[in-house]
């Protein structure tokens, strides 16, 4: 189990593309370059990490993650950055998204896809022996989230679970939203762990 990415996500709408000074964004003393500015996005990077500003959606991310807890330090202050240029009110939801890739578990796609549905009914529903599955499932974070998970077996190099944490804003201010990340990713982790932990266990049976 490794994790590939991870990012914040504020939605909103009107914020101001034409303003923003990347200079301002600064990831573990580096300050962000810009890659491209048009009059609906604006891209910064320094690094893994990077920021994508469009007129309804904020997005700071890690593309290659090594020192997790301080990168989530990291991209949390760019988020605050991002803050002052728009101001609370502005935000309507906060998101933390993860991706895991399953590359620690020693099974075929079709493993994975059997421990979570009725492999009997489907292979006679389908006439084959062999399928994946994508799945989805919605349900109450620990942190005020409400978050959507995907298991994605088909289609990628290596399964993978995806996290996205929704906050809505009127319940958990944007800063607020932005201090939960740690929990967010250490819920994630723990349910990628027990996931992984139940297929490995089932193959090995």
């Amino acid at each position: 189990m490794s994790l590939n990415n991870f990012s914040v996500v504020f939605a909103g709408e009107n914020f101001p593309i034409s303003s923003i000074k990347t200079s301002d964004f600064v990831f573990r003393h580096r300050p962000l370059i810009e890659t491209v500015r048009l009059p609906v996005l604006l891209q910064a990077a320094a690094g893994a990490a990077s920021i994508d500003v469009l007129n309804e959606r904020f997005v700071a991310s890690i593309s290659a993650p090594d020192k997790v807890d301080v990168q989530i330090s990291g991209i949390q202050d760019l988020a605050r950055t991002f803050l002052e240029y728009v101001g609370k009110r502005t935000i309507s939801a906060t998101g933390h998204n993860l991706q895991f890739a399953l590359d620690g578990i020693d099974s075929p796609r079709e493993k994975i896809s059997a421990h979570f549905v009725q492999g009997t009914a489907v292979r006679e529903a389908l006439g084959t022996e062999n399928f994946t599955t994508d799945l989805q499932f919605g349900f109450d974070g620990q942190n005020g989230s409400r978050v959507r998970l995907a298991i994605v077996t088909e289609g990628t190099e290596l399964p993978t679970v995806d996290f996205n944490f929704n906050f809505d804003a009127a319940k958990v201010p944007p800063e607020e939203a932005l201090d939960h990340f740690k929990s967010s990713y250490l819920q994630a982790q723990n349910i990628v762990d027990t996931l992984t932990n139940a297929i490995q266990q089932e193959v090995s049976v």
